[in-house]
């Protein structure tokens, strides 16, 4: 068998759920002061690197993560100042107005977001948490792709890993 690292928690991809997971996982350590190791596994050569999505997010879900978002430099790329509901057709559009469509399609004020942006922007952010916590270690590899789940006594045990991640 190849080389083998173990941690208490490894997340494959570097997603913003999986970068989000993380950071809750040091807020838990920190609490219970056990020890408690973390690796991700980004198969790009940074992280950001292979999402290529935008979103429209709520301001106040990133507020609830990050209380200090405004001041730390999340990278927001606008903000929502007008918010339409079109219906478009094989040869016309229509504006439906306002008041027939529900509250929860209006995004004025929501914030737009490059998530590749966002994705190295808490990659750090992690980094950074991780250092005020002593009983973590986490550990960031990018360039490794996971090609293959390992079990063992039938649970998964771990992944087996390449440094060629064009070849996925």
């Amino acid at each position: 068998m190849s080389d083998r690292i173990e941690y208490d928690l490894l997340l494959v991809g570097g997603s913003p759920s999986s970068l989000a997971l993380a950071l809750r996982f040091i807020e838990l350590a920190k609490e219970s002061g056990k020890e408690f190791t973390i690796a991700i596994l980004e198969k790009g050569k940074e992280f950001g690197s292979h999402v290529m999505s935008g979103a429209v997010s709520n301001p106040h879900i990133i507020e609830k993560m990050f209380p200090d978002y405004k001041e730390s430099g999340f990278p927001i790329e606008a903000t929502c100042t007008d918010s339409f509901f079109t219906v478009l057709g094989v040869n016309k559009k229509w504006d439906v107005p306002a008041k027939m469509y529900p509250k929860s399609l209006d995004k004025t004020g929501y914030v737009v977001l490059t998530l590749s942006n966002v994705v190295a922007w808490m990659a750090r952010r992690l980094q950074e948490k991780a250092k005020d916590v002593p009983n973590v270690t986490i550990d960031l590899f990018n360039g490794f792709a996971a090609h293959k789940v390992v079990f063992e006594d039938g649970r998964v045990a771990g992944v087996a890993v390449s440094e060629d991640a064009k070849s996925e």
